[in-house]
This record gives C-alpha cells, sequence and structure tokens, in this order.
C-alpha cells in the first residue's frame, strides 16, 4: 500500500469516526478509529520518507518517526505528545471503557486535529528526500 492510500485511509477514518461520535454508544468505535487513523497517517509520513521501517507497529517506532519527520522540536514534541494521548485514552478505552462521554469527546476531538496535521505532514513530505518537515 502507497503513502497516498495511507493518507486516504486516515482520512477515511477520521470522517467515520466524526460521524460516530455522535452518538455515546458508538464513541467507544470513533476513539479506536481515531487510533487507527493515527496509525495510518504515521505509515504515510514513512512512506513518503522513504524510511524503514515502512510499517511502524510500535509506539516507539511511531515517536521516533515523527521526530525524524519534524525538525521543529516544538511541534515534534506536540505530536508525540498528541499521539501519547490517542493511544493512551482512545485507544485503551476501547478495552477498559475508563472515559465519561464528556471526557472521551474531548479526546476524540483533540485526536481528529492530530491526524488532521499528521495528514497535513504526509502530504507536504517531499518524497524519499528524508528531509525534516518543519
Amino acid at each position: 500500500m502507497s503513502g497516498d492510500e495511507h493518507n486516504a485511509i486516515a482520512e477515511t477514518l477520521v470522517e467515520m469516526a466524526a460521524n460516530l461520535a455522535r452518538t455515546s454508544t458508538a464513541a467507544l468505535v470513533a476513539g479506536e478509529l481515531v487510533w487507527g487513523a493515527a496509525i495510518h497517517a504515521c505509515v504515510a509520513i514513512a512512506h513518503h520518507l522513504d524510511w524503514r521501517p515502512q510499517h511502524p507497529r510500535q509506539k516507539r517506532e511511531l515517536d521516533r518517526l515523527l521526530t525524524h519527520a519534524v525538525a521543529e522540536h516544538p511541534v515534534r514534541a506536540d505530536l508525540i505528545d498528541g499521539l501519547n494521548m490517542v493511544q493512551r485514552r482512545l485507544h485503551n478505552h476501547f478495552y477498559t471503557g475508563q472515559l465519561g462521554d464528556i471526557e472521551l469527546a474531548q479526546y476524540i476531538t483533540g485526536g481528529i486535529e492530530l491526524v488532521q496535521r499528521l495528514i497535513d505532514i504526509a502530504s507536504q513530505t517531499p518524497r524519499s528526500s528524508g528531509s525534516p518537515v518543519a
């Protein structure tokens, strides 16, 4: 699958999550879709950078990818913190159900914003240049 295809999947998952988040019973699934969208957006960044491994599977690989892809430290730290939030809150909530409806809705909104930023980075990243994105 190409980076553009991963980006398209991320966009689709975000759209689906936004629609599902409107009802509290479907918000559980929406949060997990946001996590999946974040992963696909990061894989798209990896593809566009021709970065190995192309399919980061562990959280530390995603952090390393963003460290490589984003030159400006405050932006990079913000993205990594956002990815941590999506994993710890939304992904974990899918299994544990620990968040209330209001808190879950806030995290979904923040996660969608993060994924949009990641999609933008993947779209701006020159192919095979290894150039960091500011």
